[in-house]
C-alpha cells in the first residue's frame, strides 16, 4: 500500500511505503493525516540530522520509523503523541499523585510557613514532582506537558514570593519586637 502526499507549497513528493505496521510508531506514521505537520515533522528529522536547507523527497517507512524511535524520540513525541520511557513514567506518577493524592507518600516538607498551612497541598506535590525531570520531558509529554510546564513555572513563582514576603514579614516583627531572636517569637 502507498501513500503519496505532495506538497502544494515546495511540491516536492514524499512517499510513504507503508509496510506490515508493527510497532507503535509504525501505526501512528500510517494514520498520520496532516500533510502541514507532516512536512514540519519531516523539516524537523532533516535539521536534528544536520541537513538544513535540504528538502525530503522520499522515505521509506522502516528508514523513518527507526530513527524517530532512536536518536529522534523528542520529535517522536512531538508529532505522533507517543511517549518514551520517560513521559510515560512521568504520565504514571502524575495521574497517580492526582487520582490518590493521599495514597502517595509526602516526603518533602514545604520550605515556607505559608505553604505548610494551606489546606491543600496537591499543586505543591505536583510541583515536588515535577521537579524529579527535566523541563524538556515535561514539555514534550504528549496532551499534558504545556500544562505540566505551565504549573511548574507558576507555582516557583508562587514559591519565590512567599519567600520574599515572609523574609519583609521576618523584618518587619523584628523591628516591632524587643526580642532580636526570631526562635524568641
Amino acid at each position: 500500500m502507498k501513500a503519496v502526499y505532495r506538497s502544494p507549497r515546495s511540491g516536492c513528493l514524499i512517499r510513504w511505503i507503508l509496510a506490515n505496521m508493527l510497532s507503535q510508531t509504525k501505526r501512528a506514521l500510517e494514520d498520520f493525516d496532516n500533510q502541514h505537520d507532516f512536512e514540519r515533522m519531516a523539516a524537523d528529522i532533516l535539521n536534528a540530522l544536520g541537513y538544513q536547507g535540504y528538502r525530503l523527497e522520499i522515505f521509506d517507512l522502516e528508514r523513518l520509523r527507526s530513527l524517530l524511535d532512536s536518536s529522534l524520540r523528542e520529535t517522536r513525541r512531538r508529532y505522533l503523541g507517543i511517549d518514551d520511557e520517560v513521559a510515560a513514567k512521568l504520565r504514571s506518577d502524575v495521574r497517580k499523585l492526582l487520582r490518590f493524592p493521599e495514597g502517595m507518600a509526602d516526603g518533602n516538607d514545604p520550605p515556607t510557613v505559608l505553604e505548610r498551612i494551606l489546606l491543600n497541598q496537591l499543586p505543591r506535590r505536583l510541583f515536588d514532582l515535577l521537579m524529579q525531570y527535566e523541563e524538556a520531558d515535561i514539555r514534550e509529554v504528549p496532551e499534558i506537558g504545556v500544562a505540566l510546564h505551565q504549573h511548574l513555572n507558576e507555582y516557583y513563582q508562587f514559591r519565590a514570593n512567599v519567600r520574599q514576603l515572609e523574609e519583609d514579614l521576618m523584618v518587619k516583627i523584628g523591628q516591632s519586637v524587643g526580642v532580636r531572636f526570631p526562635v524568641a517569637w
